[in-house]
């Protein structure tokens, strides 16, 4: 009988639901610091050469967004983005949080299995499909 040999493997770098790369570039353009309703970023999505899409989604989602891929992506993340501190003016503490931001998207979307991760590019906006849609009318429902 023989005995195959056991080979140790690291397992590669996945992340569940990923989805073939995609070229996009995302810039975290603005923060706002809004206390009790949570604070907003502002984010310019370009997806190859089509238009600029405003993306804005509060801290708590980008939370969200990193506690997902710090689940499913197999390698080390960057650390979360600090916000910076409150007592500087409001515009020299958003524009620091704004360039915090800005720093850690360049680190956690140079990771492959991060920037393929299907909630990666659902949070951006990569994957929908822009559909605009007139407001439909009520429908009228006649009896006779």
């Amino acid at each position: 009988m023989t005995r195959k040999r056991a080979t140790s493997m690291d397992a590669p770098t996945t992340v569940d639901g990923s989805l073939p790369p995609a070229s996009f570039t995302v810039r975290a353009v603005s923060f706002t610091l809004r206390f009790g309703k949570g604070s907003v970023y502002v984010f310019h999505v370009q997806v190859g050469s089509d238009p600029v899409l405003v993306v804005t989604k509060t801290r708590r989602e980008c939370k969200k967004l990193y506690a997902s891929l710090k689940h499913f992506v197999r390698c080390p993340l960057p650390p979360f983005p600090p916000k910076a501190g409150l007592l500087r003016s409001k515009e020299v503490s958003n524009a620091e949080s704004t360039s915090f931001m800005q720093d850690f998207l360049e680190h956690l979307l140079a990771i492959p299995a991060v920037r393929s991760a299907k909630v990666t590019q659902e949070f951006f906006l990569v994957q929908t499909p822009l559909v605009c849609r007139r407001p439909s009318l009520p429908r009228l429902v006649s009896i006779l």
